[in-house]
């Protein structure tokens, strides 16, 4: 008797589609702990359902950025997105108003080091 959750259990506890589970074995992305070599049936290690989910998630997050590209996001998804961007924009100007309020206290032998600060690439 095999060990180990079927493709179809697998696929459903990860919610990535026995199709895509095949497509992963044949490509070694995600390989099956085990598999029957009479019959070819697959099984897959509990301890595999992270690395399931990662690449879920990787996946998840490709097709959001695909979508961005193309301009087919969700207008709630492209509002939220904005949101973002303005929210970490503002925690950079407040962290650089901070750096530079401080910038007079890093002193040696009377001279001031400058900080380098740059905002992250858009």
């Amino acid at each position: 008797m095999q060990s180990g959750l079927t493709v179809g259990d697998f696929s459903r506890v990860t919610h990535l589609s026995v199709k895509t589970l095949r497509h992963y074995h044949e490509v070694g992305l995600l390989e099956p702990a085990e598999v029957n070599p009479v019959n070819g049936y697959r099984y897959y290690a509990p301890d595999q359902i992270p690395t399931a989910q990662v690449i879920l998630r990787l996946r998840n997050l490709a097709a959001v950025q695909r979508e961005l590209v193309d301009g087919r996001l969700d207008p709630g998804c492209r509002a939220f997105l904005c949101y973002q961007r303005v929210s970490d924009r503002a925690k950079q100007g407040s962290l650089r108003r901070r750096l530079i309020s401080q910038r007079g206290m890093h002193r040696d032998n009377g001279n001031t080091h400058d900080l380098l600060i740059s905002a992250s690439p858009k």
